[in-house]
């Protein structure tokens, strides 16, 4: 289906042929004539040439900046304090590798019911991980377990650790 793809991309490169471009461009019909296919082939099976089939380059190339938008987003959610923020720019990340690699086979850029899960992670890393860094960052001292006697712990000694926790112990709190 790829080598259908590019004379046709090569036919209209800038803008693309639009949403559902194998179609609008008589690729599935041409399929469907040269190999008596039982089934109509719709996309070629790349997310990266379907990008630029329907879009042209233009669009495929707001389409890797939202992509590379999203990774470092998700990165620096990772690389953050809050425990929240961290989930939330893991998963993100483990998601986008995933659909990117995906996008070499079978998959599209476009939501759909087999990427649902992934867009609602991204909607996650867009806006709900910088919420929860957000509150993280304007959370009194008592809350939260970066700012709590745990996570000040971690930068003392074993043994000063040791002795607060048997007293924590004792005391009942």
């Amino acid at each position: 289906f790829w080598a259908y793809s590019i004379p046709k991309i090569a036919d209209k490169p800038i803008f693309g042929w639009g949403r559902k471009g194998f179609i609008r461009s008589g690729t599935t019909l041409e399929l469907l004539d040269n190999y008596n296919m039982s089934m109509a082939v719709q996309h070629p099976h790349n997310a990266y040439i379907q990008a630029v089939f329907d879009n042209g380059f233009v669009g495929a190339a707001i389409i890797v900046l939202y992509f590379l938008w999203l990774t470092a987003r998700s990165y620096g959610l990772f690389r953050g304090e809050n425990l929240d923020s961290r989930l939330v720019g893991g998963l993100g990340l483990a998601w986008i590798c995933t659909f990117l690699i995906s996008g070499l086979t079978a998959s599209t850029f476009y939501p759909n019911e087999g990427s649902i899960f992934l867009w609602a992670v991204m909607g996650l890393v867009a806006k709900g991980g910088v919420e929860a860094a957000q509150a993280a960052e304007n959370a009194p001292p008592s809350q939260g377990l970066h700012n709590s006697r745990m996570g000040r712990d971690r930068h003392m000694p074993h043994r000063a650790r040791a002795t607060r926790a048997a007293r924590t112990i004792r005391s009942g709190g």
